[in-house]
């Protein structure tokens, strides 16, 4: 059984590129369009390392260009920051290709 099929919900993504002639950035969209699952892990806000509370989520996705730092935008407008990426491998028979996918951490500020 395939995990794609828990992809239900659509989001973009935007990550930072430098504005040309300066020594500035600014997120511009890299996927306009990609299909996932996001789930909230659990109700109290946390505090991550530089010192903000945030609301953890976790979104699982087929392998693309997403990295800490980029930003999750869902069909409501809800930003993730993302926090953390992994690439999930899963072991198969001989003869049969991984299936592999993304689990990322996000997390929108409080």
């Amino acid at each position: 059984m395939s995990i794609e099929r828990f992809y239900t919900q659509k989001v973009s993504v935007k990550g930072l590129v430098a504005i040309a002639g300066t020594d500035k950035e600014t997120f511009q969209t890299k996927i306009e369009q990609l299909y996932c699952y996001i789930e909230q892990q659990g109700e109290e806000s946390v505090m991550l390392g530089d010192g903000a509370f945030y609301t953890l989520f976790k979104m699982w996705c087929k392998k693309v260009d997403i990295q800490a730092g980029d930003q999750v935008i869902d069909e409501k407008d809800v930003v993730y920051l993302v926090k953390g990426v992994s690439l999930y491998n899963r072991p198969r028979p001989a003869g049969e290709s991984t299936s592999h996918h993304l689990e990322i951490l996000l997390a929108v500020p409080k």
